[in-house]
C-alpha cells in the first residue's frame, strides 16, 4: 500500500510539514482559474517529456485509460490512494509495536524474529524485514522480502545476499 498511496496532502517533517491543498484540483482546473484571473504560470520543462515513467503514465496511459475503460479513472485512483495512505498508516502504527519487539539492531547486525506471536501473520512477516532494512537506510524490493521469508523454510545458517553488501542468515 505504500506506494499506492501516492503523494501525500500532508507531509508531517522534523520542522513543520509540507501542505498540498490542490491535489485533488485537476490540472484543467486550475488552468481555467487562472486564465480567469488573467494570471500567468509556469511550466516545468520536464512535464511533457515521455521519457520520465509519471509523464509517460500521465500523458500517454491515462488517456487511453480514460477513454477505453473508465471515463472517471482519475478519481477512481485519487480514491484508492486514499484508502492506500490510511491502510498504510494502520500498518506502520501496528508495524511500530510490533518491532519494538521484534527486532533487534545491535552492531551494524537487525535480528528480525518472524513467526509466532504478533509476527505469525504472513503480512507482518513481510513488514518486518522492511522495516529492519529501512532502519538501516536499505531498499528491499518484493523479491529480497521473499527470499527473506524462504529462510524460514531453510536450515539454520542458510543466507542470501542482498543489495549493497547486505545479505540475511537464518539463525
Amino acid at each position: 500500500t505504500r506506494g499506492q498511496a501516492g503523494i501525500h496532502p500532508l507531509l508531517k517533517l522534523e520542522k513543520g510539514a509540507v501542505i498540498r491543498p490542490m491535489l485533488d484540483v485537476s490540472r484543467a482546473e486550475v488552468e481555467a482559474y487562472l486564465k480567469s484571473l488573467g494570471q500567468e504560470w509556469r511550466e516545468d520543462s520536464t512535464n511533457k517529456d515521455v521519457a520520465y515513467s509519471r509523464n509517460r503514465v500521465r500523458h500517454e496511459l491515462l488517456p487511453i485509460l480514460e477513454r477505453d475503460y473508465n471515463p472517471n479513472i482519475r478519481e477512481v485512483l485519487s480514491e484508492a490512494a486514499e484508502v492506500a495512505r490510511e491502510e498504510e498508516a494502520f500498518w506502520e502504527g501496528l508495524i511500530e509495536r510490533i518491532a519494538k519487539d521484534a527486532i533487534e539492531q545491535k552492531d551494524g547486525v537487525a535480528l528480525v524474529k518472524l513467526g509466532g506471536g504478533a509476527a505469525e501473520s504472513l503480512a507482518v512477516q513481510r513488514r518486518l524485514p522492511r522495516r529492519a532494512a529501512d532502519d538501516v537506510g536499505l531498499q528491499l524490493d518484493f523479491q529480497h522480502g521473499e527470499q527473506i521469508l524462504g529462510l524460514l523454510a531453510k536450515p539454520k545458517g542458510a543466507e542470501i545476499e542482498l543489495p549493497h553488501g547486505w545479505r540475511a542468515t537464518r539463525n
